[in-house]
């Protein structure tokens, strides 16, 4: 899907149906495991100081694990504990290079429906309030929070982070949908002049600038008499991996002692990100709710014809749409217990880990991370000779564009810091880095073992 992808400052000229969404990119290295290390060393790099590297990255990250873990296990009655839990959390998160969740890229995800054709609501309040707020009273967490930028709707109730942004394309007849979607526009259609009167204009916005952009094609933006006669291609970001961190709201009894929860998830489609959150609601339908009440005014005055005492035919007919519209109740129950069944099958599918699985995972991500790091700033020194850090960051992604065809924003000045704390690489006038000799980056790696413990 190369032409759903688009590089530059703006979208292109002539994009095609539907709309360009702005994408970062992704700030880790999604590769194949062993692939970095395997190129690396077919470049020239030294295998042993590569293992050497991963094995101490991971190392250090032990200790992280074992305050994760009991922090974690503590949470659900200690205030301290979150406190310290979620310091240590979002260190993981950012080593492990995942973003979070911020405003406008929400905004842009309750926009449309995608896998999810029925309207999806989350009932905040089964979400407690308070305890991002009790956990961040040190002003340096307060900072990290904030600098999220999450969406005011669960910015005090739960933490959405994610990796990787890519695009997803699907096919299918979406008959349902179709027919919804064009009662939607008849309506909107009928009621515009209403709208116009009394409506709220859209203010004008800046023009966005991004590096990267994915195309979004929704059933909106397909011609309603060519969307009904064939299949329809849709196409949605999607965001490769999310994590969850919440806590479930207390209840009447005032229970304190509620857990924390963490999830993690894969391929999770922006217009459907709320599906990811706990105690989502189902809504109606344009479809259906037009169904209901059409009958509903059909058999209103026959009803009441027949409860007037009227003719048998009133009668008769006031029982016909009666019957016909509790059927229509049913079957929309019915299909509200259908799509609950299919949001919680696409769901389960796409749930890769809870609580302190997902722990283990994220404190191993961000060991390998790191590890990916330091492994290509130091090569590419070594290789190329000493560098400023903008013109190394433009060389290792050229080379991992060239050998994986990832387009990659490498996290040079993260990986100048940690290659530095390794001693493996030297600072020197005017921002200059070099690389240590081999020999000397052997010793160096060595002694931080010793240091760690590890052996």
């Amino acid at each position: 899907m190369r032409d759903a992808v688009h590089l530059g400052p703006t979208p292109p000229a002539d994009g095609g149906p539907g709309t360009w969404m702005p994408a970062p990119r992704a700030r880790d290295l999604a590769l194949p495991p062993g692939a970095l290390f395997d190129a690396l060393q077919s470049a020239g790099a030294d295998r042993g100081l590569l293992d050497a590297v991963s094995a101490l990255s991971h190392a250090e990250r032990r200790r992280t694990l074992d305050v994760l873990k009991q922090t974690f296990s503590n949470s659900a009655s200690s205030d301290g504990a979150r406190r310290d839990f979620l310091q240590a959390f979002l260190e993981v998160m950012q080593e492990g290079e995942f973003q979070g969740l911020d405003t406008k890229t929400y905004e842009r995800a309750v926009d449309q429906r995608f896998l999810v054709d029925i309207p999806v609501r989350v009932s905040w309040s089964a979400l407690d309030a308070t305890w991002l707020t009790e956990a961040a009273q040190e002003p340096k967490l307060r900072a990290d929070l904030d600098a999220l930028q999450a969406p005011q709707l669960f910015r005090d109730r739960a933490l959405f982070f994610y990796r990787g942004f890519e695009p997803l394309e699907v096919r299918g007849w979406y008959i349902a949908a179709k027919i919804d979607l064009l009662l939607g526009r008849v309506l909107r259609g009928l009621t515009a002049p209403i709208w116009m009167l009394f409506g709220k204009r859209a203010e004008p916005t800046e023009p966005i600038r991004a590096d990267r952009w994915l195309q979004r094609i929704g059933l909106a933006d397909t011609r309603w008499w060519q969307g009904l006669l064939r299949p329809a291609v849709l196409r949605e970001p999607s965001f490769r991996q999310v994590v969850l961190l919440y806590r479930p709201a207390q209840g009447e009894a005032d229970d304190s002692s509620a857990p924390l929860v963490l999830k993690l998830f894969r391929d999770i489609p922006l217009a459907d990100a709320e599906m990811v959150f706990p105690d989502r609601r189902l809504g109606i339908r344009t479809l259906d709710a037009a169904l209901m009440l059409i009958t509903a005014v059909a058999a209103g005055p026959a009803v009441i014809k027949a409860a007037s005492g009227g003719s048998g035919t009133a009668i008769a007919l006031a029982t016909v749409l009666g019957g016909y519209a509790v059927k229509l109740v049913g079957q929309y129950f019915q299909k509200r217990r259908q799509h609950k069944a299919r949001l919680t099958a696409t769901l389960y599918a796409k749930s890769q880990d809870n609580d302190v699985g997902v722990l283990q995972y994220l404190v191993d991500a961000a060991g390998t991370q790191s590890a990916a790091e330091v492994a290509l700033v130091y090569h590419h020194l070594q290789d190329g000779g000493p560098s400023p850090a903008e013109p190394l960051d433009r060389r290792i992604e050229a080379w991992l564009r060239r050998e994986f065809d990832a387009d990659a924003d490498y996290d040079v000045q993260d990986a100048l810091r940690r290659a530095e704390a390794f001693g493996v690489l030297k600072r020197g006038d005017e921002g200059v880095y070099e690389a240590v000799p081999l020999p000397e980056a052997r010793t160096q790696l060595a002694a931080r073992w010793r240091d760690l413990g590890a052996v």
